[in-house]
């Protein structure tokens, strides 16, 4: 078995991370922003996109398979929405979960397909 990749896992957990502190943002502080309707699920796309990237380039390499890795993301997602019940202001969205999981699936197989072409070219 090869060797847990240390180095390219820290980026995902990092990330996790980040979105866990944005998560912790009470409603009253966070910015208004006069945006369209459903912009908020755009960046929520957006972050679990850049986690499930995170997550496949370091743990793929690692042996993990690409469902389990996209079932991280997903995992997270619910865990990250059922946290913001503790959150003043803040509560959980199911649609905001569905563009989580929508984010992971592009965010995973995206970089499943790059990491298996850059595999074949060399």
């Amino acid at each position: 078995m090869q060797q847990w990749p240390w180095k390219r896992i820290w980026p995902a957990l990092a990330w996790v991370a980040v979105l866990f502190a944005l998560s912790s943002i009470p409603g009253d502080e966070l910015p208004y922003v006069q945006a369209p309707l459903g912009f908020d699920k755009v960046l929520h796309i957006v972050a679990y996109a850049v986690l499930g990237m995170l997550a496949m380039r370091g743990w793929f390499e690692a042996g993990v398979a690409p469902w389990i890795i996209f079932a991280f993301c997903v995992g997270y997602g619910v865990t990250d929405e059922l946290h913001q019940i503790f959150v003043p202001g803040r509560f959980p969205d199911v649609y905001d979960w569905i563009a989580d999981v929508i984010g992971s699936g592009v965010g995973t197989w995206g970089m499943f397909h790059w990491l298996r072409r850059r595999r074949r070219a060399a």
